[in-house]
């Protein structure tokens, strides 16, 4: 919508794409949590309730501790090598004005936001990883087109080394998630354990 305002310069139509989105994302939320929407007076109670510093995820870190969180866990599964591509694919973007593919940049946004909350989950992280990942992305395609122009060929080889570094590290990572989440919760089966051996709980 911003790119093509900016090329177009038709706020109308823009107007009507803006609300367009908006209604695709309330018809997708009624869709797929409808209860987000039909008892939004639980949900906001559950937020709010999830946002105290009583909870063993709220530590009391300051903002810079949090943000300092939510970057060390993305770079924790992309490896911290992975910097270099998101950096590369940051400047690329703002240096080129590629209007289309700021959007990328709403993970960092969304990193701001959550790094002033009282608690801190890695699993509400997740929004602002997928921008980050593709930043990268262009980071790399980036490195690899600055190479093939100045003809560096050890360049290219580390560029294309680098993606196949990444590419295993998080594909190895999520396979180690999705095996120890994979796992009985050890509350079922201790409470397993308990009924099993006429434990009073």
């Amino acid at each position: 919508i911003v790119e093509f305002w900016f090329k177009e310069k038709k706020t109308k139509k823009c107007l009507i794409y803006i609300a367009s989105g908006l209604l695709m994302v309330f018809l997708t939320i009624l869709i797929f949590a409808p209860a987000l929407i039909l008892n939004w007076k639980g949900a906001l109670k559950g937020l709010l309730h999830e946002a105290t510093v009583i909870h063993i995820g709220g530590d009391g870190g300051s903002f810079f501790q949090k943000m300092y969180f939510y970057i060390r866990q993305f770079f924790i599964q992309t490896g911290w090598l992975f910097i270099i591509p998101v950096l590369w694919g940051a400047y690329e973007i703002i240096k080129k004005k590629r209007i289309e593919l700021f959007p990328l940049f709403f993970g960092f946004i969304y990193c701001v936001f959550m790094s002033c909350l009282q608690l801190h989950w890695e699993r509400w992280a997740l929004p602002m990883y997928t921008g980050g990942i593709l930043t990268g992305a262009v980071g790399l395609a980036a490195m690899f087109r600055f190479f093939r122009q100045h003809q560096h060929i050890s360049g290219r080889l580390i560029t294309v080394i680098l993606s196949c570094i990444f590419s295993v590290t998080m594909l190895s990572q999520s396979i180690a998630y999705l095996m120890n989440y994979s796992m009985p919760d050890t509350r079922v089966v201790s409470n397993k354990y308990c009924e099993n051996n006429r434990i009073d709980k």
